[in-house]
């Protein structure tokens, strides 16, 4: 099922209090499990702006993979990152998730969608690795069509974005 996003789609946007209170909480509950990891796939990435967050964070890994369709908007967030001396490890990837081969996924790695809501699993969950640890998002849905191995994490939070509330879903486990 997929739903439309509320948050402009702009830079601007891409930080609405929403969406960095869900980022936020995902690093808060990944951490809790594991926080060293060598590549963290971030599909949908969008701006990467949870690759700046992650950053910031005291989660351990050598690169971020930040995947999108969205070649301007991949490339205004590493700009970004780059303003800010944060792109030394952050490797943008203009590519439909579907098409991922997870190549660069060496134990221990993490696979991030926060956007299953706006990305129909064409291969993207499929082609994941097994045993990989997998944190997925959506809005007003349930995460039941991605079966995981083992399920370490599963909530719900209330959110407001600038249109409207809704209810984010996230789901933390082994694929």
């Amino acid at each position: 099922m997929r739903l439309a996003e509320f948050s402009p789609d702009t830079l601007e946007g891409s930080f609405t209090q929403d969406l960095i209170e869900s980022k936020t909480w995902l690093i808060t509950e990944v951490s809790r499990i594991h926080n060293k990891f060598n590549v963290i796939y971030i599909l949908g990435s969008w701006y990467g702006n949870l690759s700046l967050l992650l950053i910031n964070q005291h989660m351990q890994f050598k690169k971020i993979i930040n995947v999108d369709i969205d070649r301007d908007a991949l490339h205004t967030g590493y700009a970004l990152a780059k303003k800010l001396h944060m792109a030394d490890r952050i490797e943008p990837m203009v590519r439909d998730a579907n098409e991922l081969d997870y190549s660069q996924a060496v134990a221990p790695s993490l696979v991030v969608n926060t956007s299953c809501n706006d990305m129909s699993n064409q291969g993207w969950f499929d082609h994941i690795p097994p045993g990989t640890l997998v944190a997925l998002q959506t809005r007003d849905d349930d995460l039941d069509e991605y079966q995981l191995s083992r399920t370490l994490y599963l909530g719900q939070r209330q959110l407001q974005d600038p249109e409207a509330s809704y209810v984010r879903v996230m789901k933390i486990g082994i694929k």
